[in-house]
C-alpha cells in the first residue's frame, strides 16, 4: 500500500517491476539502454517521472491542462475507488480546476430516465427488470456526451466511476485519450465509519457526514484524521437541513461490506488494465478534503508532466518517419522538374 506522502510508482514499459520516480540514475540508465535495444520500444515511465518531473518549472495546472497537439481524442483523467471514498468530490474539484467537464456515468443514465429518452425508457425498463445495463449502452451514452461536449468547444473531461468493466476500459481509448486512471483509496474501518455517516436533508437533499474519524496508525495502514461535514447549525433560507437530515436504507453496515467485496472482485481488472498500461496512479487518501486536494494535485502535477514527456517521446518516430516521407516527396517533385521543362521544350 502507498503510504502518505510517496510517490506512486508507474509500470516500467521494459521492466516488470513497479519502479518508484526517485529510483537511482543507475536504473534510469537501464531503461534508457533497454529502449535503446529496439527502435519500437516506448521510453521507460519511470525515467520521465524521476527526470522530467524533477526538471520542470510550469506549474500543476498548466501541466494538467489539455494537450490537443498530442492526440486527435479528447484528453480523460479517469476517477476509481470504492463506494464511499469520495469520488465525486474530488473529481468535481478537480475537474473545477483543469477546466475540465466532470462527467459520472451514474448521472447520465439518470439524466436519460428522467428525460424520457429513448435510451432512457429502455434502460428504465431493464432497471424495473433487475437486469444490468450492458455495457454498449453505457458506452454508447458516454461517447455520445463527450462528441457533444467536444462539439461545443469542451477540451476534456474528468470520469468519475467509469468504466466499471473490463470492456469499458479497454473502449475507452476508441474516442479519448487517457491520461491517468486515479484509484483513490482508503481504509476500510474509515469507508464503512463514512458510509454509515452519509446523511441527505429531506427537503434540499445536500449531503453531510456525521461520522468523526480518527484512526491511529498500524505497521500497514497510515493514521486518518477526517472530521465530520455538519449542516450549519442555523437555518439556510427556508429551513434547517439540520432538521431534516436523513439516513439511506442502503448504509447498513452489512450492506456497506457487501458492495465493497462486490466492488474489489469487479475493480482489480480494471486497475490492471490501467497499470499494464503505464496509467494507474495509486492515491491513499488520509485526511480530509483540504489535506488532500493539495497532494493530490501536486502528485497529479509530477505524473501528468512525465506522461505527457513519454507521450511526445512515443509520437516522435512516427512524425520523424512523416518528416522523412515528405523531404522524399520534394525531392522527387524536384527532380521531375527538369524533365517536364524538357517534354515542353520538345
Amino acid at each position: 500500500m502507498v503510504q502518505t506522502g510517496s510517490v506512486v510508482p508507474y509500470q516500467c514499459r521494459q521492466h516488470s517491476a513497479s519502479i518508484q520516480a526517485d529510483r537511482s540514475e543507475q536504473h534510469i540508465q537501464e531503461c534508457k539502454a533497454g529502449s535503446d535495444q529496439s527502435a519500437e520500444a516506448p521510453p521507460c515511465r519511470a525515467k520521465a517521472v524521476a527526470d522530467i518531473a524533477r526538471k520542470t518549472q510550469s506549474s500543476w495546472l498548466d501541466a494538467l491542462r489539455p494537450s490537443p497537439a498530442l492526440s486527435d481524442l479528447p484528453s480523460a483523467w479517469v476517477f476509481l475507488g470504492p463506494p464511499g471514498v469520495g469520488k465525486g468530490t474530488y473529481a468535481s474539484r478537480m475537474a473545477s480546476k483543469l477546466g475540465v467537464t466532470h462527467i459520472a456515468a451514474g448521472d447520465l443514465v439518470r439524466a436519460q430516465i428522467r428525460d424520457r429518452t429513448p435510451q432512457g425508457l429502455k434502460i428504465a425498463s431493464m432497471v424495473t427488470a433487475g437486469d444490468l445495463i450492458p455495457d454498449t449502452l453505457v458506452l454508447e451514452l458516454l461517447q455520445e456526451r463527450i462528441d457533444i461536449g467536444r462539439e461545443s468547444g469542451e477540451t476534456g473531461c474528468l470520469l468519475d466511476g467509469f468504466p466499471r468493466t473490463l470492456l469499458q476500459a479497454e473502449a475507452l481509448p476508441s474516442f479519448t485519450d487517457v491520461q491517468l486512471a486515479v484509484n483513490l483509496s482508503l481504509r476500510e474501518e474509515a469507508l464503512i465509519a463514512k458510509c454509515r455517516g452519509r446523511r441527505i436533508c429531506g427537503v434540499c437533499n445536500k449531503n453531510y457526514n456525521v461520522a468523526d474519524i480518527d484512526l491511529p496508525s498500524t505497521a500497514d495502514e497510515p493514521a486518518i484524521q477526517m472530521p465530520p461535514l455538519n449542516p450549519p447549525a442555523t437555518s439556510s433560507g427556508s429551513h434547517s437541513c439540520r432538521e431534516h437530515l436523513q439516513v439511506r436504507l442502503d448504509d447498513a453496515e452489512d450492506t456497506i461490506r457487501h458492495r465493497l467485496q462486490v466492488y474489489h472482485a469487479e475493480a482489480r481488472p480494471i486497475e490492471e488494465y490501467f497499470r499494464e498500461r503505464g496509467q494507474l496512479l495509486q492515491f491513499s487518501i488520509t485526511g480530509g478534503i483540504p489535506e488532500t486536494m493539495p497532494r493530490l494535485e501536486s502528485i497529479l502535477h509530477r505524473h501528468s508532466i512525465a506522461l505527457k514527456a513519454c507521450q511526445q517521446s512515443e509520437q516522435q518516430p512516427q512524425l520523424q518517419t512523416k518528416q522523412q516521407q515528405h523531404h522524399s516527396q520534394q525531392q522527387q517533385s524536384s527532380q521531375s522538374i527538369p524533365q517536364r521543362q524538357a517534354a515542353a521544350s520538345c
